[in-house]
């Protein structure tokens, strides 16, 4: 604990690297969720559809959905390379969380 204390204390350069990738992943993933359901969910509130009950519990199925789940269905279908080439180079350095988002070297 007190390791950990003095990492976060003198900001260990490694520790900054990885925070501030952990944040442009999460910020861009609620960007690109954002822009998605906000018009979504304004045009299924404000018109009237047949199916709008349909719609809403297939929405709200979806949501209960676990990020890890849906961040792996993500990485099996941005992977050029194929799923046995996600364990090999998505948790390198350079590519840590984004071959999610396309950015990384999958």
């Amino acid at each position: 604990m007190a390791e950990a204390f003095l990492l976060i204390w003198f900001l260990d350069a490694k520790h900054i690297d990885n925070t501030l990738r952990f944040l442009k992943v999460n910020l861009s993933g609620l960007v690109i969720a954002s822009t998605l359901a906000l018009p979504l969910s304004t045009w299924l509130a404000i018109y009237r559809l047949r199916q709008r009950r349909f719609a809403i519990a297939t929405l709200n199925a979806l949501m209960s959905l676990p990020p890890v789940v849906v961040g792996l269905i993500a990485c099996l279908l941005l992977s050029r390379s194929g799923p046995g080439q996600i364990a090999t180079q998505q948790f390198l350095p350079q590519g840590k969380g984004m071959s999610v988002l396309g950015w990384g070297p999958i």
